[in-house]
């Protein structure tokens, strides 16, 4: 398959091969960064340093296998940062955590495919992990036109990046990437730690959203909200936010340039919601909702 071959991890002379290797590699050249990708899925689950009889072995160790390779590299080198990878060969686990704290999502970098892919992995994955980057357009993968904004909103939640050329930008664009990339470093502290809440399920609803709140629930959240087909003569239902304090007073700001100031209980906020003026197909919106103090 790919004309690719598959290394046999169960081997212990292929083991200490690929950890003389990679060690050598990596303490003889000017690398911070290693994405390990996994294209290959296991079709011939067979190895020679088993008997016949114990051949039933070979998932669980070469997956042991595998662990203690990365569990070695990772930690001879600590200051590289590992990225494992969610591609063919399925390498996105909860165990895969322990050594590489970032993993690319799905190349599939779609705004309107993001939105249920990152919602899956909201079940599972802190969101702080998953690599979720703008992406050009027409998309690679399924030829969808989306816009900028929808690009970015999705793409917060999550290591936050851009995956695209550079070169190929508008002015237009380019000014709104170092306004985006702010935004970013603004907020991030909410989407590593916060509390994350769903809203609405994408698989479920036309108007999925979702949010992350800050440890101390009251103060802070940023809140992700999205219209995936523009419907005539139907009324959108209002994003019913969660995780603040009814007590209290918020100011809902939209980003990135800070439009449409609202006032807001906490009260309102999680029983009546906010009404969003969606207007057209696959649109994403970013808001900053903060506690008014003193009120």
């Amino acid at each position: 398959m790919r004309n690719q071959l598959l290394l046999d991890l169960v081997n212990e002379d292929v083991q200490n091969h690929l950890l003389h290797v990679l060690k050598n590699l990596l303490a003889n050249a000017n690398i911070s960064y290693v994405k390990w990708d996994h294209n290959r899925f296991i079709s011939n689950p067979y190895s020679k340093a088993l008997p016949p009889d114990r051949q039933g072995e070979f998932s669980h160790r070469y997956m042991l296998a595998l662990y203690g390779i990365i569990h070695k590299i990772t930690n001879s080198f600590p200051h590289i940062l590992f990225e494992s990878c969610a591609g063919g060969g399925g390498r996105f686990d909860p165990a895969s955590l322990a050594y590489m704290p970032q993993s690319w999502g799905s190349d599939n970098t779609d705004a309107d495919e993001r939105v249920k892919i990152q919602w899956g992995y909201s079940y599972v994955y802190p969101l702080s992990m998953v690599g979720s980057h703008v992406s050009a357009v027409p998309n690679q993968q399924v030829k969808r036109v989306t816009s900028w904004e929808s690009r970015v909103s999705v793409s917060h939640f999550g290591t936050f990046g851009y995956e695209l050329n550079l070169m190929e930008l508008s002015e237009v664009e380019k000014q709104c990437s170092v306004v985006d990339s702010r935004i970013h470093k603004a907020i991030r502290h909410l989407v590593q730690y916060g509390v994350f809440h769903r809203l609405r399920n994408p698989n479920k609803s036309n108007w999925p959203g979702w949010m992350c709140v800050s440890e101390e629930k009251d103060l802070e959240a940023i809140v992700f909200c999205y219209q995936r087909l523009r419907r005539t003569r139907e009324t959108i239902p209002p994003f019913v936010l969660k995780g603040l304090d009814s007590k209290k007073e918020y100011i809902v700001i939209q980003l990135p340039n800070a439009q449409a100031k609202r006032r807001y209980s906490g009260d309102e906020l999680m029983t009546r919601g906010m009404t969003i003026p969606f207007s057209h197909d696959f649109e994403g919106s970013l808001y900053y909702v903060r506690e008014i103090e003193n009120v």
